[in-house]
């Protein structure tokens, strides 16, 4: 469309409309979402097996959704637990290096 003086305003529009959603979706990067510090590669890699799942459609495989969302569901738990405990087990050491001013900046 080199001529634009020739479209008329509804033209433009409806031509803007197919340019601008490729464009942004060409050049705008994609957001990464933060995530917590506690979530292990084998959880996000469950999670992304799920997401992968949904977009085939989970009409068919419901069944299989569901059992890798219980999976998630218990990795989560079990990553988080872990790494409650890894703080504590942390704190602690440094309790017992009586290093006060380390240890309530930790907490």
């Amino acid at each position: 469309m080199a001529v634009e003086e020739e479209m008329g305003p509804d033209e433009l529009a409806t031509h803007a409309q197919q340019i601008l959603p490729t464009t942004a979706k060409n050049r705008i990067p994609k957001r990464k979402a933060n995530r917590q510090p506690w979530i292990s590669n084998t959880t996000l890699e469950l999670i992304e097996e799920r997401r992968n799942l949904k977009a085939g459609g989970i009409t068919q495989d419901k069944i299989l959704y569901k059992e890798k969302s219980r999976e998630i569901k218990y990795s989560l738990k079990k990553d988080k637990k872990q790494y409650i405990e890894d703080q504590c087990k942390e704190m602690e050491e440094i309790h017992a290096q009586h290093k006060d001013h380390k240890l309530f900046k930790h907490a």
